[in-house]
């Protein structure tokens, strides 16, 4: 599929050197990129289709590099699980919700109705969120 294309892999290499999680800076890149990807290919596949390529972030070689690279997974699975709920598209289980919907009640939750709420929502969550999660990573990896 997808894969066999390497698109993901391509791209990531591409960013690579702007994505980190030592920096502000870095942390954003790597989250917009994974926000992006996990609306154009929807959040699971894109984790299925970077995860191993986060070794190669900068930030996550070194002395301390088994610490950063499990803060990049931790990242990497709480940001495309936030970034799901962006667009109808973002997540199966947005797709199921709008089935039901439109089966049950007889609303037609369209894809433009969805990004009013699932992009304000998502962009709160995530900005607020991030440097938590973030803080929590680090804890997370020096118990």
């Amino acid at each position: 599929g997808f894969k066999k294309t390497n698109v993901p892999k391509a791209t990531f290499h591409l960013l690579k050197d702007y994505m980190g999680v030592r920096s502000f800076g870095g942390i954003m890149v790597y989250t917009l990129f994974i926000i992006v990807g996990s609306n154009l290919l929807s959040n699971v596949p894109m984790v299925i289709l970077i995860v191993d390529y986060i070794k190669c972030l900068p930030g996550v070689q070194g002395l301390d590099s088994k610490d950063y690279n499990i803060v990049a997974g931790l990242l990497l699975a709480w940001v495309s699980t936030v970034a799901g709920n962006f667009t109808l598209i973002g997540s199966v289980a947005n797709l199921i919700v709008a089935e039901k919907a439109k089966r049950h009640i007889n609303y037609n939750l369209n894809f433009f109705s969805y990004l009013l709420f699932g992009f304000t929502s998502s962009v709160v969550v995530l900005f607020l969120g991030l440097p938590v999660i973030y803080g929590l990573g680090i804890a997370v990896v020096h118990i």
